[in-house]
């Protein structure tokens, strides 16, 4: 079973609005349709027709956001001890609201983020192994 872990800011009221996310750096968090959370856009790419799967929705201030925040920092750890565990995508959500106060004008786009996960845990395996010249590995990876 999928699990979808998100963070999610508190709206003012009448704040909440939908749109369509542009997705930057990866094709299947196309969603055509509008939507108030990104990670719906993820839900949509990731989890195949007729899957079970969970979101955990992480918000600020509060006890249920806390407990959840703790589960949401233990994801890049869980694939490690735990078999058959992968995290297939970490994203980002942004609206761009420098076009004005018009929220028509507003942009949204969905930034694949997961990249630096494994960038992440590849220096922390180079630093368990004290590389000498961590520098040079990072570099021969990259350049795959």
């Amino acid at each position: 079973m999928k699990v979808f872990f998100t963070g999610v800011p508190l709206q003012g009221p009448g704040m909440l609005k939908r749109y369509v996310y542009e997705p930057v750096g990866n094709d299947k968090l196309l969603m055509e349709e509008g939507t108030s959370f990104p990670v719906l856009t993820a839900v949509n790419g990731y989890a195949e027709p007729g899957e079970s799967f969970r979101v955990i929705a992480v918000c600020p201030d509060s006890e249920d956001g806390r407990r959840n925040l703790g589960l949401l920092r233990a994801v890049q750890y869980a694939y490690r001890v735990k078999r058959n565990t992968s995290i297939s995508c970490i994203l980002y959500g942004q609206v761009d609201r420098s076009a004005g106060s018009d929220p028509n004008g507003w942009k949204a786009r969905v930034y694949d983020e997961t990249a630096l996960l494994q960038l992440d845990e590849i220096v922390r395996i180079l630093a368990e192994r004290k590389v000498p010249d961590p520098k040079a590995v990072i570099d021969s990876i990259l350049g795959l």
